[in-house]
């Protein structure tokens, strides 16, 4: 199939989606027009991603809001699978948002109560994944500072150790150098 056919079954079916037809029968009208089964399934993914980018940013605003639940005739063209994925899709969006906000707020030096009372305002986001998130990325704080002190330590101890045996002309100075070398790659692998 063309492209253009394509975006002209696809204009077409969503005018009568809209017109309140149902999946089977646009399905059964683009098998009347002689479109294979494949088509079909193409121009049905075409049809959900058209909705989703159309409902996305309202679906969101009334969960938010909580006001779904009262505002569902709005979405009478999507079939209740898409819906529920693009709930399910608005809910982690979210949830990947307030995740960011806390990383960045840890990063800023906030303390926890003030992380929780600006991020617990969502109610998809819960208290105890609040402070999951912040104790997750407190050991990644730790973990990191561990990695850069123990690069800087072989740094150093290669350093001390290759000027200490310099005079020995020994295969130990290339052993020594090796741990500036690895410990470079630990500092910079900790970042």
């Amino acid at each position: 199939m063309k492209y253009q056919d394509k975006v002209r079954f696809v204009e077409s079916a969503n005018k009568m989606i809209k017109e309140g037809s149902s999946r089977e029968d646009v399905e059964s009208y683009l098998k009347n027009e002689g479109l294979k089964s494949w088509d079909i399934e193409k121009i049905n993914q075409s049809i959900d991603r058209q909705l989703k980018d159309l409902y996305k940013s309202k679906i969101r605003s009334y969960l938010l809001d909580g006001i779904l639940e009262s505002k569902l005739s709005e979405f009478d063209d999507v079939d209740a699978e898409l819906f529920e994925r693009i709930q399910h899709e608005v809910i982690a969006e979210m949830k990947s948002d307030s995740t960011r906000k806390i990383r960045s707020m840890i990063l800023a030096g906030k303390s926890e109560e003030e992380i929780i009372s600006e991020v617990a305002t969502n109610r998809f986001f819960e208290e105890a994944e609040v402070y999951e998130v912040i104790e997750s990325e407190n050991e990644n704080i730790v973990e990191k500072r561990t990695q850069r002190n123990k690069g800087i330590g072989f740094i150093i101890l290669g350093i001390i150790l290759s000027i200490g045996s310099m005079n020995l002309l020994s295969e130990g100075v290339i052993l020594f150098q090796g741990f500036v070398v690895y410990g470079f790659y630990v500092l910079f692998r900790s970042k």
